[in-house]
């Protein structure tokens, strides 16, 4: 339960990066940029990269809760349905992360199928410096494949389709893609995706990433470009749009994506965009200044006496008591078990570990399994670690 309890944790903050993304991206496109807009997405894993460091790197708060009796007599059918009810919504987050993972898995299962009977192409636009092989397959559009091997596969058609210019522009965008490593990008993300997968924001803005890294690959390629290699370009994204399905986490020229998506990409080719390397350096840098500050405020802040912060976390705002085990409870076992715990700022509770047990072993997993499910007001501490006795008592 300890991931379920991470990403629960997390869904809060990190739906505020997004809403926060999802807003900046529109200025910082307009004014300086598709690469500027793309790079705020790396903002996500080195956010979820934060979030996992341990408690220890952290100031440290230790919060003591007062002593919970636990009674063999009553009040057991109350915390046993509550438990079954976090049981089920488990149960329900689990299948539908496994399914998430399983569609990812058929879906690039079905592209290799499709490329598996490819051949070499020979191409009129060399594919230097990368020395990455093309090939010719059953596919609707050029895409990149692989991460140890990369390779490039082009519909049977490519030839015919699209003029010696249209394939060197496209061979360059999917050789772009490349070299940043989109592919393990585009794994990260629908990994990310499918852990949050009940969050309706986390699908928009993977739906803008995924747009935002073709904007940035088409600005790249056409970088300097001639007006004439620009129509060129456009004319080949055209011809390459909305093809058949394909897996999430390779890179498909024509990508999928909504009418005013592609009327971006296309306008975008029209002519040069507006970009400005020394101020899209600065407001990188600003933006990362910023957060800098935040990070080195809110870690000041737990240095100082929390006291008002820590009271509120004196008491549970959702409090779930342990179920008697039965075993125990027949047999006329009674005992204690000291818990420490960290609180995350979303009041949720983590890293869950027994310190004492008496009798050892007999009430632990009851302990556990309720203090799992404790709710405390949220706060902006940091490191906050909790102790708990839970005494069992017939």
């Amino acid at each position: 339960m300890t991931m379920i309890n991470f990403v629960f944790a997390l869904v809060m903050p990190l739906s505020l990066l997004l809403t926060i993304i999802l807003f900046i991206r529109i200025p910082l496109y307009r004014y300086f940029g598709a690469k500027q807009a793309y790079q705020l997405w790396f903002a996500v894993p080195l956010f979820i990269v934060y979030w996992f460091l341990p408690n220890n790197v952290k100031t440290t708060i230790v919060v003591e809760v007062p002593e919970l009796l636990v009674s063999g007599l009553g009040q057991q059918q109350q915390s046993e349905a509550l438990q079954r009810s976090g049981e089920v919504l488990g149960a329900i987050y689990l299948a539908g992360a496994t399914l998430g993972f399983a569609a990812i898995i058929i879906g690039s299962y079905r592209v290799y199928q499709r490329t598996k009977s490819a051949v070499s192409a020979t191409l009129s636009a060399p594919v230097a410096p990368d020395k990455i092989p093309v090939y010719l397959a059953d596919i609707a559009a050029p895409m990149l494949m692989g991460v140890v091997k990369p390779a490039i596969y082009v519909p049977l058609q490519f030839i015919t389709r699209y003029s010696p210019a249209q394939q060197h522009l496209i061979i360059q965008h999917e050789l772009y893609h490349n070299r940043r490593r989109d592919i393990v990008w585009n794994i990260i993300a629908t990994s990310v995706t499918v852990l949050f997968w009940f969050n309706p924001l986390i699908w928009l803005s993977y739906l803008y990433f995924r747009h935002d890294q073709e904007l940035s690959c088409d600005q790249n390629v056409l970088d300097g470009a001639s007006v004439e290699h620009r129509k060129e370009y456009a004319k080949a994204v055209l011809a390459s749009h909305n093809p058949s399905q394909m897996a999430v986490i390779h890179n498909c020229f024509g990508r999928k994506g909504t009418t005013s998506m592609m009327t971006q990409r296309i306008s975008n080719m029209a002519s040069p965009g507006r970009y400005n390397k020394l101020l899209a350096c600065v407001m990188l840098l600003g933006l990362t200044a910023l957060a800098a500050t935040q990070v080195t405020a809110r870690a000041s802040d737990t240095n100082q006496p929390a006291s008002k912060e820590a009271l509120k976390l004196h008491n549970p705002i959702v409090r779930i008591k342990p179920a008697y085990p039965a075993d125990a409870k027949a047999q006329g076992v009674e005992g204690a078990v000291v818990l420490e715990y960290g609180i995350t700022p979303n009041g949720t509770v983590e890293n869950i570990r027994v310190i004492e047990s008496i009798p050892a072993g007999v009430f632990d997993d009851a302990a556990k399994l309720a203090l799992a499910q404790w709710r405390f007001v949220p706060h902006e501490l940091e490191g906050v670690v909790g102790t708990k006795k839970i005494t069992f008592k017939l």
